[in-house]
């Protein structure tokens, strides 16, 4: 592709070795007041909390009981989160799926999901799709649960990924450690040590954040060494040039455009305590809306209307708006009619 083309003079390759001495504690605030599809922690009601074997509990109490929202309802409080998360599964009894004419089995349906907490994901094995291996993908979820014997004792648990939806099933304890928590600005954090070795392939730690009223999943990266090697301006640009790229140049400023904004934005009444609706743009101009809370799809068109202040219009079969999309900060304000 580059033929005899030779880099220019002042061309550089720099080798750039990084060693982290840091990682701050980091979430994601959107969606919050959706239950069970955000970083927002969700919890269950003391009767799910406590587990059981389902046939062996009254209809409509204990595990039988109906969820509120279906996903149990926002935590709000390190201390009401870590009471509903004792690593108290509710147990439905054997469990089966039919997938590619086959009936997978397995001999509990324990849901650990609603009474501990999700670490991380080691395994590559696509959920539903393609060779089913068995009821389970062989993936292993890590989660942990408050639950052990000292100060601010957890458990740490491997567990199985059932392959037709992802769930998690049959834990296994492999470790104990503790929890912290500390304030840092306006927020409460909570860490965890003494992670299992099994645990080494995830970059990154569970960190939880207390702000604002909600419990959020949150991550710590590791510290771990990377190196990389890089071009200088005038190296890159004989390469994107060779390439038929456009060239760079760092001084001159964003230019914003009604593409800048192409993206996803969640738009809800400033007092609404449930629902959203998501405003996709996309590089092309077009634009579409879902519900985020029944993820029903629906027509709308945004446009921008100022690329340089992110000032939109937006109308739909349910209304109108107008207001801001904030380029900087991500966050969008406007009315609703």
């Amino acid at each position: 592709a580059l033929g005899t083309a030779t880099f220019p003079a002042d061309s550089k390759l720099v080798y750039q070795t990084s060693v982290p001495v840091s990682e701050a504690i980091a979430y994601y605030p959107g969606s919050s007041i959706t239950v069970g599809q955000s970083s927002v922690v969700s919890q269950n009601i003391p009767a799910i909390a406590a587990g059981g074997l389902a046939s062996a509990q009254p209809a409509g109490e204990g595990c039988n009981t109906v969820q509120p929202d279906g996903n149990g309802f926002n935590a709000t409080t390190f201390e009401g989160m870590m009471a509903a998360k004792k690593g108290t599964p509710c147990n439905f009894g054997p469990a089966s799926f039919v997938y590619a004419g086959q009936t997978y089995t397995a001999p509990s349906n324990e849901v650990w999901a609603w009474t501990s907490l999700n670490i991380g994901l080691v395994g590559t094995v696509p959920i539903n799709t393609g060779i089913a291996p068995g009821f389970y993908t062989g993936n292993t979820r890590y989660r942990l649960a408050f639950k052990g014997t000292g100060a601010n004792a957890i458990t740490y648990y491997a567990c199985q990924e059932r392959f037709s939806d992802g769930a998690t099933r049959a834990c296994v304890e492999i470790g104990t450690g503790t929890y912290a928590i500390a304030t840092l600005g306006d927020a409460r954090v909570m860490t965890f040590s003494n992670a299992p070795a099994q645990t080494a392939p995830l970059t990154f730690n569970l960190a939880l954040v207390e702000r604002n009223g909600l419990v959020y999943s949150g991550y710590q990266n590791k510290l771990v060494v990377s190196s990389a090697a890089r071009l200088n301006a005038t190296a890159g640009n004989a390469l994107f040039t060779q390439l038929g790229l456009p060239q760079l140049d760092s001084s001159v400023p964003v230019a914003l455009t009604a593409a800048s904004y192409q993206g996803r934005w969640e738009v809800r009444d400033s007092a609404a305590t449930s629902g959203a609706t998501v405003v996709f743009i996309n590089a092309n101009g077009t634009s579409s809306c879902q519900d985020y809370k029944t993820l029903v799809n629906s027509a709308c068109t945004a446009t921008i209307t100022n690329p340089v202040t992110g000032a939109f219009t937006l109308s739909s079969a349910t209304g109108i708006a107008s207001g801001t999309f904030n380029f900087l900060t991500g966050v969008v304000s406007g009315t609703y009619s």
